[in-house]
This record gives structure tokens, C-alpha cells and sequence, in this order.
């Protein structure tokens, strides 16, 4: 049992230096890290789960990243949380490992009262999706259709780190699919 929390502890180390997603105050990035179309996720493959993070600058879901206006953006940004926590069809594990979902979060300060200050208007869209497998070692890949569900994504970085070491893939509307190293 200790090297198990071992082993957890190195990957969240690991995670948290390779693959930061971790937002500033309130919900926003830095402008630094902030890049239209362009999403990230983090992938890890542990026991018999897998663990999924995505982050997106709100433009890419709504076409916007200021605190809603008006009724029409306030929709906007309710029905792509929806989206996002409804997540059949997003993330497809393969079925022989028989993945089912058993968390999902999904956040973005678009939908608080303190929301984003409209000159300071880089808000995102943070996902945490955990799935329990039944036979883990039967995940090969994942398909990912966020590019189907929000078309302003046009690339989605991705870190996965699993047993076999960690993998860099950027997928594209043209290539959505992660393919696990074994």
C-alpha cells in the first residue's frame, strides 16, 4: 500500500510540473498562456482509472470570454457547461475497457457574480472528467469530439501520463483521436 500513495504522489508531482492547467485568481490565466482555438487536456491512466482535465479559453465554446451581457450569452455559456457536463460522446474511451464515468466537474467564472472584470476578460472553461475501467489494460485510445461540439476549437494539446511514461499529442479536427503507447 505505501508505494501505491508513492506512486500517486510522483504522479501528481508529475502532473503538476509537466502539465500545468492550474488557473490564476478567480478562475482566469495568465494572458501569457492564453491562445484562441486553442485548448489543453491532461490525461492520466492509474489503476483502473482514467483521469481527464480540460481547459479551454471561453471564446473557443461561446465566442466570448467577457462576463455574459446579455440573456442570449448568458444561454451561451449555460448550454456549453451542459455540454461539457453531459459527456457522452465527448470523450469515447474504447469500449473493451469498459470505462464508466464517475465524476465530472466542469467550471468557468463566466457563471459567478464576481465574473471576469471586462479589461481583464481571459475567463476559461475548466473540465475534470474520472472514469473507472473495468479492464484498463484494454484502453487504447480515446476519441475526443469536442471539435464537433465546439467548433471554435481548433487544437487541443494533450499530456497523458500513464505505467508506460508520459505522451505529447496535439489532436486537430482532422485528428482526434489519442492512441495510448503500450
Amino acid at each position: 500500500m505505501p508505494g501505491r500513495f508513492i506512486h500517486r504522489l510522483v504522479v501528481s508531482a508529475l502532473l503538476s510540473l509537466a502539465l500545468p492547467l492550474t488557473a490564476a485568481e478567480h478562475g482566469h490565466r495568465r494572458h501569457g498562456a492564453h491562445e484562441h482555438g486553442a485548448a489543453a487536456m491532461n490525461m492520466v491512466v492509474e489503476d483502473n482509472r482514467l483521469h481527464i482535465e480540460f481547459n479551454s479559453p471561453a471564446v473557443n465554446l461561446v465566442g466570448f470570454e467577457h462576463r455574459p451581457r446579455n440573456e442570449n450569452e448568458t444561454r451561451a455559456v449555460m448550454q456549453a457547461v451542459a455540454k461539457l457536463m453531459l459527456v457522452d460522446g465527448i470523450f469515447v474511451p474504447d469500449m473493451a475497457a469498459g470505462c464508466k464515468l464517475s465524476r465530472v466537474n466542469v467550471n468557468t467564472p463566466l457563471l459567478q457574480n464576481k465574473a471576469v472584470r471586462d479589461h481583464d476578460s481571459h475567463a476559461d472553461f475548466d473540465g475534470e472528467y474520472v472514469y473507472q475501467c473495468s479492464d484498463i489494460s484494454k484502453l487504447n485510445g480515446l476519441d475526443v469530439n469536442l471539435f464537433k461540439t465546439f467548433p471554435g476549437m481548433t487544437r487541443i494539446n494533450v499530456q497523458l501520463l500513464s505505467a508506460t511514461g508520459q505522451q505529447a499529442v496535439t489532436l486537430t479536427k482532422q485528428h482526434a483521436r489519442i492512441t495510448l503507447n503500450r
